[in-house]
């Protein structure tokens, strides 16, 4: 069954689509840290005064994918942290 998972960070937020084996099949929302730009190419360090804490990203995880799992009509898993790539 298809479902949708979001996945945080202190850099930002994706919303995934999974398909019935359970694999990603789509990216289908991603947004940075910016407290100023959600755009994920406008991320900023994570310790700069610009960037949103990390307990607000989850819960904009969390909002944004149970809203796109009710517009698209499947279940909604749940949220989870991920691993922090190195800031680019």
């Amino acid at each position: 069954m298809a479902c949708i998972i979001g996945y945080y960070n202190r850099q930002g937020y994706r919303t995934c689509l999974f398909d019935d084996s359970g694999c990603v099949a789509e990216e289908l929302y991603t947004a940075g840290n910016n407290r100023y730009s959600s755009a994920d190419t406008d991320s900023v360090e994570p310790d700069s005064p610009n960037a949103v804490n990390l307990r607000t990203l989850r819960s904009y995880c969390r909002q944004t994918s149970k809203d796109i799992a009710r517009e698209y009509h499947i279940p909604f898993i749940g949220v989870e942290r991920e691993e922090e790539p190195e800031f680019a």
